[in-house]
């Protein structure tokens, strides 16, 4: 059991990194349901990737499992912005494009 479950933390990184390159969507973009296949698969591998490496850092194991769970952490998220987030770049994920940024006097301080 636990054999699989780092089976599972290991590579789901590198599954959701390798099924959103460039060479395996080029082809299945050409068939509907194996791009279909291949989202659900790299969202449900990563999903759980995610989540389990999530339980890896916060249960008392030694360094190099929290460190493991960091990196497959860091894997899975590169392979969601690979598949859902093409064109844009890592910082304008956590910015705001339609929002205020605190410099144009509608915030606490501009309201007389």
């Amino acid at each position: 059991m636990v054999f699989v479950l780092l089976a599972i933390i290991i590579l789901s990184g590198p599954i959701a990194i390798g099924l959103t390159s460039k060479r395996v969507k080029g082809l299945c973009a050409k068939r509907v349901v194996l791009s279909i296949f291949r989202r659900t698969f790299v969202t449900l591998t990563a999903s759980i990737g995610l989540l389990l490496s999530i339980n890896l850092i916060f249960i008392n194991l030694p360094l190099w499992t929290k460190l493991l769970g960091l990196l497959v952490i860091t894997c899975n998220l590169y392979g969601f912005k690979r598949e859902y987030f093409q064109d844009q770049k890592l910082r304008s994920l956590f910015s705001n494009p339609r929002g205020s940024d605190g410099r144009d006097g509608h915030g606490p301080a501009g309201q007389h």
